[in-house]
């Protein structure tokens, strides 16, 4: 995808996002969130997407500067995703991976280099989905909460019983996810991605396969936490459950 896309990036609205935490106590006491998510699903499915984008929570990372865009991209020998601020004008062979929605349109918040992404991404493109599910945002007015991600990944997927872990650094301005046993984070997880799947392989039939996230502290080495501008704590993580596991490229 050529860079203008990135170079036309909104990163007021990127950094404007609520942090992690802000955003799950501001969805627990928005009553429309849950009646959302159902007619979401009911959209996704419509469109035959429910094995390539689901709902995600609205949340930044870190503040951007001029020019930088957030990019994720896989590390295979080391065998984890990086998602890290790019300068927009150094980008090659990416695609839109998360989007926000307001004005009735979906506007790009994050990048990413997988080959599935690319592949979702321009499906979405030639569709009418983008302009739809903006319409339903806007409908339940939950515009600053409610966006669309893809699902997705050819590379690092999931087996059952494994989850992603997303630890975020804010030192080097990064965020990494590699994947875990999904028992050692069962607790305190913050739901930020909502994935509907007739039946993927290795899962019952369900039309509730529900992606997580969450925030689980981590200390520094020496034992110590240090605040960063998401508001997220440092080498804190997301922890992402597939619950069932993820579809690959076909």
């Amino acid at each position: 995808m050529s860079n203008q896309t990135a170079l036309r990036f909104n990163r007021g609205l990127y950094n404007n996002l609520r942090t992690v935490e802000q955003a799950d106590k501001v969805r627990k006491s928005t009553s429309s969130f849950d009646i959302f998510l159902k007619k979401a699903a009911e959209l996704i499915r419509e469109a035959g997407l429910e094995l390539d984008v689901g709902v995600f929570l609205l949340h930044h990372h870190f503040v951007l500067e001029p020019q930088e865009v957030m990019l994720e991209s896989s590390n295979l020998v080391e065998n984890k995703i990086v998602t890290t601020p790019h300068r927009a004008d150094e980008l090659r062979h990416f695609s839109p991976c998360r989007w926000a929605c307001r004005d009735c349109i979906c506007e790009p918040i994050e990048f990413s280099t997988d080959p599935c992404v690319s592949e979702v991404s321009k499906q979405l493109e030639l569709s009418n989905f983008f302009e739809e599910y903006a319409n339903l945002v806007s409908q339940f007015r939950l515009n600053n909460l409610a966006g669309l991600t893809v699902v997705r990944r050819k590379n690092l997927p999931a087996n059952t019983g494994q989850i992603y872990v997303e630890r975020s650094y804010s030192r080097d301005r990064s965020s990494v996810v590699t994947i875990e046993n999904e028992r050692s984070f069962a607790d305190d997880l913050i739901e930020t991605t909502w994935t509907y799947s007739r039946i993927i392989a290795g899962c019952q039939k369900t039309y509730n396969c529900v992606t997580q996230y969450g925030c689980v502290p981590a200390p520094e080495p020496g034992g110590l936490h240090a605040p960063v501008p998401s508001g997220h704590t440092d080498m804190g993580s997301h922890v992402y459950v597939p619950l069932c596991r993820p579809h690959g490229c076909v």
